[in-house]
């Protein structure tokens, strides 16, 4: 087998397994064989298709996405399936933001790229890197000569941002307001910070620990280590960016106490199958 098939290229069974590639030549229009290597008819295909292909003035994002997935797709139906859908993604996100151009394409496109709602906070920041892959194949292929304007976030600080927002919601809000100043103040200007930061460390393990408390109710204990590790640093992070424009897109529910609710529904199922049992008995009894 072999990885995936480009499009215009001809493939034809031989003996057994093989497989044989071909194209056809642009220019007489005439079918050139490729062998049988499909590595060697892949290299040559690329080079046709670099030879051929127009590249529109003004040139769109979406066309470099669009070109890209032409010429790779990975090995696997798995890898291909996330590859298509990722590219999916992108597509349809950049159509809501436009449909910009290469020469237009801003840092403020990224800040309302991870406002969309329906793509998740950690993923979207997954197809902005798909999208820094794509940029950096364009700048290697000399079809474009700058670079991307957009930056993914790594995931832990995209799971720090998260976690900041759900601790944020056990804290008093005149403490939130006191981070928030700190986060954007100029550091000539923080008189009394270490007192505060103490004072404000403190009542941060303390939300902390309360949003602990929460999570295990919620059935969500799986985001129990990284809240014991929270910090006021993470907050002054938060709030920093938020200054900039730039939001973490919190994704995480609070309240919804799933154990203590699916609890509640056993118990409720327990006594309601005494009771039906203890009718049975009373009616075998009454019979008799």
């Amino acid at each position: 087998m072999f990885p995936f098939h480009p499009p215009g290229m001809t493939v034809r069974k031989g003996g057994a397994k093989e497989r044989r590639f071909a194209i056809c030549d642009p220019k007489s229009g005439r079918e050139v064989s490729l062998g049988t290597d499909w590595q060697r008819a892949y290299t040559r295909w690329l080079d046709v298709r670099r030879a051929s292909i127009v590249v529109p003035n003004p040139l769109r994002v979406s066309w470099l996405i669009d070109e890209f997935s032409e010429r790779h797709r990975p090995a696997g139906n798995k890898k291909r399936r996330l590859f298509s859908k990722e590219v999916g993604l992108l597509m349809q996100r950049l159509r809501d933001l436009g449909d910009p151009m290469v020469d237009e394409l801003s840092e403020t496109d990224c800040q309302t790229f991870r406002a969309f709602p329906g793509v998740g906070p950690v993923k979207v920041e997954t197809l902005i890197r798909r999208l820094r892959q794509i940029w950096r194949w364009a700048n290697g292929e000399g079809l474009i000569d700058r670079e991307c304007p957009w930056l993914a976030r790594t995931q832990e600080t995209q799971i720090r941002a998260e976690l900041a927002e759900l601790v944020a919601r056990f804290l008093p809000e005149n403490t939130l307001q006191t981070i928030r100043v700190m986060a954007v103040a100029d550091p000539a200007n923080r008189d009394g910070e270490r007192q505060d930061r103490v004072s404000l460390s403190t009542a941060v393990r303390q939300a902390a620990r309360d949003a602990s408390q929460q999570m295990q109710r919620d059935g969500r204990p799986d985001l129990i280590p990284a809240l014991r590790r929270a910090e006021l640093a993470w907050f002054l992070d938060v709030y920093a960016s938020n200054s900039a424009g730039v939001t973490s897109r919190a994704e995480l529910l609070l309240g919804h106490a799933r154990i203590e609710h699916v609890l509640e529904l056993r118990a409720k199922a327990r006594t309601r199958k005494k009771l039906i049992t203890w009718v049975s008995d009373a009616s075998d009894d009454n019979g008799q």
